[in-house]
């Protein structure tokens, strides 16, 4: 573990990305995840990957980034998170608006339910945690959101409102740093025995509001959105080199 630590200290090298700081990721991780069993709470887990996280972005030069406070379009798009990502999400809503965003969730649950990631783009759909186009959960957003980034905003209003099949001009460096944490905290999940799957983020956070046992029943083992399909791509060790990638973290 402490081997592992300093392997990842001062966040990942996104210069020179190696195999060996993602594994010493997938095995820290894997470790929180073992802690947050114990604890019965993901929050010692999610603590831990937002700040790494947070200090791998902050090698990042910003300087080129359109996005600002109040910039909404990408939070109109198909987003997936896993369990523990969208039960931190839950614990960040205050209690006095609790009702308010249950009904707001439920709602977009219902408009979104069945939808591909294609027929999203051609609906404009808010996330349901959004309150004048800020994000009331800033601080506990997934993974997905914490690397969406783009250097030209008038690209995501025309992707946004006119389905443009333009690409975000953004970095990079961010989908790469996007994949090293998702893969790595898949895997950390399926070595300690928890269910690894990304779900399509409304219809997540719904099934977890109505299921006051979730983090309980998902740290015991369980599979708790099981009514949810998850992402094709979910448990992230289809293809054979992350399934080396995980071999070579836990053999």
């Amino acid at each position: 573990m402490e081997k592992d630590l300093q392997d990842i200290a001062g966040g990942l090298d996104l210069e020179r990305p190696n195999v060996g700081q993602i594994v010493a990721l997938m095995r820290v991780l894997h470790n929180y995840a073992r802690q947050a069993i114990e604890a019965q709470s993901v929050d010692v887990l999610m603590d831990f990957l937002y700040g790494h996280l947070s200090t791998t972005l902050q090698k990042i030069n910003s300087s080129r980034h359109a996005c600002r406070l109040g910039c909404s379009f990408c939070c109109n798009n198909w987003v997936t998170a896993c369990t523990p990502e969208i039960l931190y999400v839950l614990k960040a809503i205050k209690n006095d608006r609790i009702e308010h965003v249950r009904a707001k969730i439920a709602s977009a649950a219902q408009t979104t339910a069945g939808k591909s990631p294609e027929q999203r783009r051609f609906m404009i759909t808010p996330c349901p945690l959004l309150e004048k186009s800020a994000c009331t959960i800033y601080e506990s957003r997934p993974i997905v959101c914490r690397t969406a980034v783009s250097n030209d905003v008038a690209v995501c209003e025309r992707i946004s409102v006119n389905a443009s099949t333009e690409e975000i001009p953004g970095t990079f460096h961010h989908h790469g740093v996007k994949g090293i944490y998702g893969l790595a905290l898949a895997g950390a999940l399926r070595k300690a025995g928890l269910a690894p799957y990304y779900y399509e983020y409304n219809s997540a956070l719904h099934a977890a509001m109505l299921a006051p046992q979730a983090e309980a029943d998902w740290l015991s083992g369980r599979v708790v959105f099981s009514a949810i399909a998850h992402d094709p791509e979910g448990e992230m060790f289809g293809s054979p080199w992350k399934q080396k990638l995980y071999e070579q973290a836990f053999s």
